[in-house]
């Protein structure tokens, strides 16, 4: 989700409500196994909100862009991570010997 600041507004004035619907994000994804929600605070227009709603616009496509393309890349690296210990557990058990039975 992202939050967009209005005319001469600041990133900062959306704080509480950017909190509250982190909060509401992770309580869901508690309850009902669901994925993340990233919330993120525009801060692409602070003191640009006067050149008209174009180039605002512009800026937040490209601000979006960037957000989202990091957000992919975390997680490509975090499902890399867990199929590298995926692999890793199932080299080492197939490794180990099989327990000797006691006569």
């Amino acid at each position: 989700r992202f939050l967009l600041h209005g005319h001469r507004g600041l990133s900062k004035d959306l704080t509480y409500m950017q909190v509250m619907m982190q909060r509401v994000a992770m309580t869901q994804k508690q309850q009902r196994d669901s994925h993340d929600m990233v919330v993120h605070s525009s801060t692409c227009n602070e003191g640009k909100t006067t050149d008209g709603i174009q180039n605002g616009g512009d800026r937040l496509v490209q601000e979006m862009r960037e957000v989202i393309l990091q957000e992919m890349m975390k997680r490509h690296e975090e499902l890399v991570l867990v199929e590298a210990d995926n692999i890793q557990d199932h080299q080492t058990s197939e490794q180990q010997p099989p327990n000797a039975t006691k006569v």
